[in-house]
């Protein structure tokens, strides 16, 4: 046994030091003709055929059509974008919801890609273990029965050692305990680099620049288009703090001009935009969705959900001009990447043979942890918009906005005096779905050259 052992692991060891001497000995002629071989077999496309790929091709026509760059500093501003997946497919009760989280999860991943380029902590450890166990069975050393018996359970873990010496014949608690030692293992190869990036960094004035979602062969995702700069961070702060900005728009237009015509572009405008009033001072406009998912015939208990979806929304259009006034990012992030080679000498029937186990590490957590408050008069509603998906659920879309000139007036107001505000309540439209496969979109409203 010791002797076939031994022979396996120089056979192996054969093996690896003849395709190194090889591979040395290769003619450049030869090593030509492989990689021009490898050159022509080879095909390797850029995957086209997804919602992603197809948003990631819309996004980039955008880009090129406004002068973007994304992910570096272009002009003392920065432009990013991400795309998730929603999680629920069309057809899914729960879809609408999944939708509006899915885009959450896109403005959240945006503000941390510029949160990492303003600030970001990198620590990386990688470590290469090897070990390697070939001196058991050696033919020039004399070993005892009891020498062989151990050499024979050298690499089996605890479970599979009882289970091997009972095959053998042996009766495992006669030989008392044995020491870890004794079973390690023939070869040991782990290859392991764990990357931690951590960041916090204040986002105030981060806006989303377009929003675009779509289907494709029943694969639902949405993107986020986001811009930053310090001219925005001073307009957040001068906002939040109710003082005029040092800077008026070059061309305005009453806060109407700006929204959508359709009933999809209300379905593709999600979260805050900065525009440029008729005042031609900046002004916010929020859109905040949500949906539901009853689907009975009930009409009582539908108008009580639908008027709950429009809550939720008008508490989102909310946030999302309290995260443009004064927001607060924390990211940590930790991967671990590598391999892992164990090499165990196996007993069966009285044979041996080695058996080798190959591990990928692939781990990956995250934390993103987003913080904003703001105390801010004037927000008023001017849309209540009930849209119905081309799956079939019901969106309700909030539009509220923020002014120079809405703040004044509130600010002109006793604090007994409520204004009698009742927003539109709109009627369903319908955003008509194509043949399979569709994009939605909202209207461009920022222009990124006012800031």
């Amino acid at each position: 046994m010791r002797k076939l052992l031994a022979i396996t692991l120089l056979f192996s060891s054969f093996l690896a030091s003849s395709s190194f001497a090889q591979t040395d000995s290769v003619k450049p002629k030869e090593v030509d003709k492989v990689a021009k071989e490898v050159s022509e077999n080879s095909k390797v496309v850029e995957v086209t055929d997804s919602i992603s790929a197809k948003l990631t091709n819309i996004i980039d026509d955008y880009a090129s059509q406004k002068g973007i760059v994304f992910g570096k500093s272009l002009g003392n501003r920065i432009f990013v974008y991400s795309i998730k997946v929603v999680d629920k497919s069309p057809d899914d009760p729960y879809f609408g919801e999944a939708r509006v989280i899915a885009f959450e999860k896109a403005w959240l991943d945006a503000q941390k890609q510029i949160a990492l380029y303003l600030v970001r902590d990198i620590a990386s450890q990688t470590y290469n273990q090897l070990f390697r166990n070939a001196s058991e069975g050696a033919e020039n050393v004399k070993l005892s029965n009891w020498d062989v018996l151990k050499a024979k359970i050298a690499g089996l873990t605890d479970a599979a050692l009882n289970k091997a010496l009972q095959k053998l014949g042996v009766d495992p608690s006669k030989f008392g305990e044995l020491s870890i030692d004794k079973k390690k293992r023939l070869l040991f190869d782990t290859f392991v680099k764990t990357v931690v990036r951590k960041t916090y960094a204040e986002l105030s004035g981060t806006v989303i620049l377009q929003t675009f979602e779509g289907e494709k062969e029943g694969s639902y995702a949405v993107a986020v288009i986001a811009m930053y700069s310090p001219k925005l961070k001073y307009l957040a702060q001068a906002m939040l703090h109710k003082q005029y900005p040092g800077f008026r728009g070059k061309i305005g237009h009453p806060i109407s001009y700006y929204l959508p015509k359709s009933p999809a572009g209300y379905l593709g405008s999600w979260g805050v935009r900065v525009v440029i009033d008729e005042d031609n001072y900046p002004a916010l406009i929020s859109f905040g969705q949500w949906s539901y998912a009853y689907r009975g015939n009930n009409k009582i208990e539908k108008e009580r959900r639908r008027e709950y979806a429009f809550e939720q929304a008008s508490v989102l259009a909310d946030s999302y001009i309290a995260e443009f006034l004064n927001s607060r990012l924390f990211s940590e992030e930790m991967t671990k990447v590598g391999g892992t080679v164990e090499t165990n000498a196996v007993f069966h029937n009285g044979d041996t043979f080695v058996q080798t186990a190959d591990r990928i590490v692939n781990i990956q957590s995250k934390k993103i942890k987003r913080t904003s408050k703001a105390r801010i008069s004037g927000i008023y509603t001017v849309k209540r918009k009930l849209l119905r998906l081309p799956s079939g659920q019901e969106v309700a879309v909030v539009v509220k906005v923020w002014s120079y000139r809405s703040m004044k007036g509130a600010d002109a107001l006793r604090k007994d005096y409520i204004p009698n505000r009742k927003g539109d309540k709109g009627h369903k439209k319908h955003v008509k779905a194509g043949n399979g496969s569709f994009i939605i979109h909202g209207r461009d409203m920022t222009d990124i050259n006012d800031f």
